[in-house]
């Protein structure tokens, strides 16, 4: 599996809490269609087949991360 970017590993937290990609273009100030190209390197770097797939790879890589954020 290939290294993500930090802009990569941000949206991938945010796919992961459930954001869709609408949602993350409006929090990072970036255009929806600039989030859907990062989604699409994202799922060709982890090899991931839907959005399921980022969630799920990135809960595994950072667990602490997710479920400290998801108890607050």
């Amino acid at each position: 599996m290939k290294q993500l970017t930090k802009q990569e590993n941000k949206i991938a937290e945010l796919v992961a809490f459930g954001f869709s990609e609408k949602e993350i273009a409006s929090k990072l100030f970036i255009a929806e269609s600039t989030v859907h190209t990062h989604t699409k390197n994202i799922r060709k770097k982890i090899d991931a087949r839907s959005a399921v797939d980022v969630a799920r790879v990135f809960i595994i890589e950072n667990p602490a991360k997710f479920f400290l954020a998801s108890l607050f």
